[in-house]
């Protein structure tokens, strides 16, 4: 209640959140293709680079999502709260756990599993959607932290075994 009361204290703050949680993910997913083709120093191998750090974000996202399916659970504007969401979701029962906080958490894990040093500020980013998240209404603090650690790990443990790949096909 207290993210979502700072986030609704001003516009400023209103803002703030609603950028955070929805359109801050598109900057970071960009960045992910611009860090790919222009930062990072490879032998023309952009597009298999992007799917290998990606592909564990949509892993991640698809579980939580099956997750959400099996076991529905209200969100924070359901209950008796008097939250009103800042942001539309369609899915009033799909709370737990943050697809977001899954997806831009894999990100990060994905980042630090194919030796990216740019992973910290993935991870960062993935700590202020899924907080941002909280400020909008539409999650429970709960589902942004099981979100970010299960995708973290998930990005992590699907992004190794793909660089091993990478690195045998590379001494072939």
């Amino acid at each position: 209640l207290a993210f979502y009361g700072v986030a609704t204290s001003s516009i400023f703050f209103t803002d703030l959140a609603i950028f955070f949680a929805e359109w801050f993910p598109f900057i970071v997913i960009g960045s992910v293709v611009i860090y790919e083709v222009f930062a990072r120093d490879h032998d023309h191998e952009i597009i298999p680079s992007i799917v290998r750090t990606l592909l564990p974000a949509l892993i991640a996202w698809f579980v939580v999502m099956l997750i959400k399916y099996v076991h529905p659970e209200g969100r924070p504007f359901t209950g008796d709260l008097g939250l009103v969401p800042l942001v539309n979701v369609t899915d009033p029962f799909g709370s737990f756990p943050s697809g977001h906080a899954a997806a831009f958490g894999a990100l990060a894990g994905a980042m630090l599993g194919n030796k990216f040093h740019a992973w910290k500020w993935y991870l960062l980013a993935a700590v202020l959607i899924a907080l941002a998240r909280v400020a909008v209404g539409v999650h429970w603090p709960l589902d942004i932290i099981v979100g970010l650690f299960f995708g973290f790990f998930v990005g992590f443990f699907v992004a190794r075994p793909l660089q091993m790949i990478k690195g045998q096909a590379a001494k072939q």
